[in-house]
């Protein structure tokens, strides 16, 4: 049940996280024809967004993704190739 959880947490922190992320960037590409005013306006509107959707969207997938990793490491994750290269390039 506890593994169940962490990955609906971690899922909904990725979705949040990177879809965010995604959303201010194409919003910030559309800004780029507007006004120096409404642009300014608008970015820092989408400051407060990111602020409170992607950080604790990242903060949500980090902790359950470790929970996961920690509660689970020999059952599921020490033998699993994928998981040491995920963790080696979230290293780098």
């Amino acid at each position: 049940m506890l593994f169940l959880v962490c990955k609906i947490i971690h899922v909904i922190g990725n979705v949040l996280w990177l879809g965010g992320g995604a959303a201010a960037a194409f919003s910030f590409v559309l800004l780029g024809r507007e006004d120096p005013k409404v642009r300014l306006a608008a970015a820092q509107a989408l400051r407060k967004i990111m602020l409170r959707l992607v950080s604790p969207g990242m903060n949500l997938s980090l902790g359950a993704g470790l929970i996961m990793l920690l509660t689970y490491w020999s059952d599921l994750y020490a033998k699993a190739p994928w998981m040491h290269a995920k963790l080696t390039v979230g290293l780098i």
